[in-house]
């Protein structure tokens, strides 16, 4: 009777003489730590630690990976990643201020930029749905329009959104 091989084993045999570059031990390594980046950020986020202990863990991060500049970029751009118009994103402008060389003011500027922008379009969509249901004959001071239910807000806040994160990015960049 036949052996049987384990699925590691098959595994193993069929990628013996497979050999790994540089450039996908790299890409490897980034992936790696941009998972342990993720999962720093969603705990500090989360109120896991305190600011001071990201900024420690972050230290010990960047020790383990050998690469401060990539730890530190994929940082920023998983922090800018999750900011999000109309939430609360302090925490993630928080990292910003513990990451040097990030610009967590200019995120911030440009944060407090698109919420005004929301507001200025809420409110110009709201006053055009009052006035479609005026036209149907609803109205008075109990009328509300549901700007959540509304297709043109909903894509509207999506644009304000993809231009906002463009914007963050750009800083990125510069």
């Amino acid at each position: 009777m036949g052996e049987i091989k384990s699925t590691l084993d098959i595994i193993m045999e069929k990628t013996k003489n497979l050999t790994v570059t540089e450039e996908e031990k790299r890409a490897f390594k980034e992936q790696e730590t941009a998972g342990k980046v993720k999962g720093l950020a969603q705990r500090y986020a989360d109120g896991g630690f305190p600011r001071q202990r990201l900024v420690e863990e972050l230290a010990d991060l960047e020790r383990e990976v050998g690469d401060k500049t990539m730890v530190r970029y994929l940082l920023v751009v998983e922090a800018m990643g999750r900011i999000q118009l109309g939430q609360d994103n302090g925490p993630f402008l928080s990292i910003l201020e513990v990451i040097p060389g990030a610009d967590a003011a200019a995120a911030r500027e440009i944060l407090e930029d698109f919420e005004d922008r929301v507001v200025q379009q809420r409110d110009a969509i709201r006053e055009k749905l009052k006035f479609r249901l005026r036209e149907m004959g609803i109205s008075g001071s109990a009328v509300i329009p549901n700007l959540e239910a509304d297709q043109e807000w909903k894509q509207r806040l999506e644009e304000l959104d993809r231009e906002m994160k463009q914007k963050l990015y750009k800083t990125i960049e510069a």
